[in-house]
């Protein structure tokens, strides 16, 4: 499989450019040897208290697939190398095609990973209109205090705001 990964550095973030996806099984060697590396890197990422890791894939993909799947279960199924970095909490996203991908020809995919602040948001959508808002719903929710669904500017579907 070809491809690249770098990172993590000052910029506390780990990006693989590859050829295709990280299928879950049936890996050759070399497939294997690059998500080893992969999940050693991400690895070392630690996330303060109000961090989060985002993470994000961009490139084609298999219609039925999930992005969750693509960045998390087939990179590491038991979560081992997200424990320190997702602690306080966990954000994907479906890239654009091409915003995070290698400039070379021979990487079609990336998966980036990145600690960031927990109120900063997606990175590759932005809400058009507030579809429905719950506010001040009780003690028993109140990590729940406020929550939007909004219209995502690149699809028709509907996306959580706050949480």
């Amino acid at each position: 499989m070809k491809g690249s990964i770098e990172g993590p550095a000052e910029s506390r973030t780990v990006q693989a450019r590859l050829g295709r996806t990280i299928p879950f099984d049936n890996l050759t060697p070399d497939q294997r040897e690059l998500r080893a590396e992969l999940r050693s890197r991400i690895g070392r990422l630690t996330a303060g208290p109000n961090e989060v890791l985002h993470a994000t894939f961009a490139g084609p993909r298999h219609p039925g697939s999930d992005v969750e799947n693509l960045l998390l279960y087939n990179v590491d199924m038991d979560g081992g190398c997200f424990r320190a970095n997702a602690a306080h909490g966990l954000r994907f996203e479906l890239g654009q095609a091409g915003i995070d991908q290698a400039p070379d020809a021979g990487s079609s995919c990336s998966y980036t990973y990145r600690l960031s602040q927990r109120d900063a948001g997606f990175l590759n959508w932005a809400p058009v209109r507030v579809l429905a808002r719950f506010e001040h719903v009780g003690d028993r929710y109140r990590d729940v205090a406020t929550f939007e669904i909004s219209t995502n500017r690149r699809s028709r579907t509907s996306e959580p705001r706050h949480w």
